[in-house]
């Protein structure tokens, strides 16, 4: 039951929720930047866990990004950014291994079952923080084969990086 009055919704089921932890971060990292454009600021990094914005430039020059190695220590690459987005979300840091199988946090809606794609690690830029998290988580759930066709339909995203489960 949706209720406008205090913008609160209330489940019939009981134990029912809503986990909206695989777009928070993207959209509460919108919200920082919108606060802080309003304050003057023209320059800054926001990094939420992951979730990460760069908002003008840095002495100059672009935001240098780096994208992690999800097997394995170090980095994959680099990202120079400008008033730009860049979520990436994958299998390697949240996850456990049963019989010889790793599971990891992202679950796929139609089943409710951890995804099974075999992405370890997705990165995306875009335009706001919300869609590239949630690009990134979905493409987590509809593997690398529907990533082209999905990001197409968002103007100013792009993915930047997937890395395979071999």
């Amino acid at each position: 039951v949706l209720n406008e009055s205090d913008s609160t919704v209330e489940f019939s089921t009981p134990g029912l929720k809503i986990d909206l932890g695989g777009v928070a971060k993207g959209y509460a990292v919108d919200r920082a930047i919108e606060k802080i454009k309003q304050a003057g600021i023209d320059n800054c990094l926001i990094n939420a866990g992951g979730e990460v914005y760069c908002l003008g430039n840095n002495r100059g020059r672009p935001w240098k990004v780096a994208i992690k190695n999800p097997r394995g220590s170090g980095v994959k690459g680099f990202l120079e950014l400008k008033d730009q987005a860049v979520a990436t979300s994958g299998d390697y840091e949240q996850f456990f291994i049963a019989q010889n199988k790793r599971y990891a946090h992202i679950l796929d809606p139609r089943t409710g079952y951890p995804a099974q794609k075999a992405v370890e690690a997705v990165t995306v830029t875009a335009d706001s923080g919300l869609t590239a998290d949630v690009l990134a988580t979905a493409i987590c759930v509809l593997g690398a084969e529907k990533a082209r066709e999905l990001i197409k339909k968002y103007p100013g995203a792009r993915i930047v990086s997937v890395q395979i489960d071999k």
